[in-house]
C-alpha cells in the first residue's frame, strides 16, 4: 500500500506485467486515475506514461451449431430474446434488429427491407422461425422492438445476450 504520489512506473508494470489484455484494462484505467490525481494536484507524472501495451488482435469466433441451440433453451420469452434470435436467425447487425419499423418488414414475402445501414440499403429474406417470431410480435407500435421506456426503438440486448451465453456455457 503505497501513497499515490509513492507510485513509480516499475510499480505499474509490476502490476500489469504477464496479465495480457487484462494488463490492457488496468493500465488504461489507472492511467486514468493518474490523470485525474494530477488534475487534483496531488502528483505531477503519470507513471502509466510510456509503458508498452500488449497488442490486442482482433478475434473473431463463429458458435457451433451446438453452440446456438443451447443458447437458444437459455433465452426466455423477452422482447430482448425475441431480438437475439432475429439477431441469429438473419445475421443481420444488432442495431439493425433494434432500429427495424414495421414499414421496413414484409411478411408476405417474408423480407426485411433495411435502409441506410452500414452497407446501403438492402432486402433480407427471412426463415420460417423468423415470420412466426415476427407475427408473434406484432404490436401496434413502428417498432418491432419498441422500447419499454421511451416512443423510440429498444435500445439494449447486451445483458440478454451475455446471460444466455453463461447459462448456455458459451462463456465461462
Amino acid at each position: 500500500k503505497l501513497p499515490i504520489d509513492q507510485i513509480a512506473r516499475r510499480d505499474v508494470k509490476l502490476l500489469v506485467s504477464g496479465r495480457g489484455t487484462m494488463g490492457n484494462r488496468i493500465l488504461a484505467w489507472l492511467s486514468g486515475l493518474f490523470e485525474y490525481a494530477i488534475r487534483e494536484e496531488l502528483i505531477e507524472t503519470n507513471p502509466c506514461r510510456s509503458i508498452e501495451r500488449v497488442v490486442e488482435l482482433p478475434r473473431e469466433r463463429v458458435l457451433s451449431r451446438e453452440e446456438l441451440t443451447r443458447i437458444g433453451q437459455h433465452l426466455n420469452d423477452s422482447a430482448a430474446a425475441d431480438a437475439v434470435r432475429l439477431l441469429a436467425w438473419t445475421g443481420c447487425r444488432r442495431k439493425e434488429i433494434l432500429d427495424l419499423r414495421w414499414e421496413d418488414v414484409d411478411l408476405a414475402n417474408r423480407t426485411l427491407y433495411r435502409r441506410d445501414t452500414k452497407t446501403g440499403d438492402r432486402a433480407k429474406a427471412v426463415g420460417d422461425a423468423a415470420v412466426a417470431l415476427l407475427e408473434r410480435r406484432k404490436n401496434g407500435t413502428d417498432w418491432v422492438f419498441p422500447s419499454a421506456r421511451t416512443n423510440g426503438p429498444m435500445r439494449e440486448i447486451r445483458a440478454t445476450i451475455g446471460e444466455a451465453f453463461i447459462a448456455a456455457e458459451v462463456w465461462k
